[in-house]
């Protein structure tokens, strides 16, 4: 009876195979140009991300982050909109020192998608002195090369604190003086650099050039007109 039965089952799949495959096929298209046209239509990717190292993390409003310097922001893919997110990869233990912080989200702090960052003088000038391997390989431009009479630039960073963006991102001079007396430095990362199988050759990762012309709008002070 066993074999009966499972022979029986067998036949009716191979009927219902022979009957409705095309269906099958046409449904399983169709699913599969739906979840193309979600992703890249419907879900707009990230523009760009604004990554947060700073041991006073908590007392910045990453909305207001992301409202005033999506304004500025160059629109990679020319669809007229700006999504720009705002990312905190600082860890909570207050304890920890320079190195073990760098240590705990080196990983976040070196994806090759990040471009635009925003930390505490002296944990900047921790991740650059890391040895290679647990640092940010591509190093950092210095901003003095990009605006070279900007008076907000701080070593290589420019000085959100003192500049007209600090009452933008919601940083009133109390939690200024309180949390981040030595500063808070917007840094723009280096060309990630990868090897393109089509060309042959290594280029430059997709995201750079829009990324340093973000960080030139916003250190001349000059949103972009999208009304245009």
């Amino acid at each position: 009876m066993k074999k009966t039965n499972s022979s029986s089952v067998r036949s009716k799949l191979s009927n219902f195979w022979f009957y409705y495959w095309k269906f099958i096929l046409i449904g399983i298209a169709v699913v599969a140009v739906g979840s193309f046209l979600v992703t890249n239509y419907l879900i707009k990717a990230t523009d760009y991300n604004i990554i947060v190292l700073s041991r006073n993390e908590n007392e910045l409003d990453f909305d207001k982050i992301r409202e005033a310097f999506s304004d500025y922001a160059v629109d990679q893919n020319a669809d007229g909109t700006i999504k720009l997110e705002v990312r905190g990869v600082t860890p909570k233990e207050k304890e920890l020192s320079n190195d073990e912080i760098i240590a705990s989200c080196i990983s976040s702090l070196q994806s090759r998608d990040n471009y635009i960052y925003l930390m505490d003088p002296d944990l900047f000038e921790c991740l650059e002195s890391q040895p290679e391997g647990k640092n940010i390989p591509e190093g950092f431009e210095n901003l003095v090369l990009i605006s070279p009479n900007n008076p907000g630039l701080k070593g290589k960073g420019y000085n959100i604190i003192g500049s007209p963006y600090q009452e933008k991102l919601g940083i009133t001079d109390q939690i200024a003086e309180k949390y981040f007396s030595s500063g808070l430095l917007l840094v723009l990362r280096r060309p990630v650099i990868d090897f393109s199988v089509e060309m042959g050759e290594d280029v430059e990762r997709e995201g750079y050039l829009e990324a340093v012309d973000t960080i030139k709008n916003i250190l001349k002070g000059t949103p972009i007109d999208r009304k245009k």
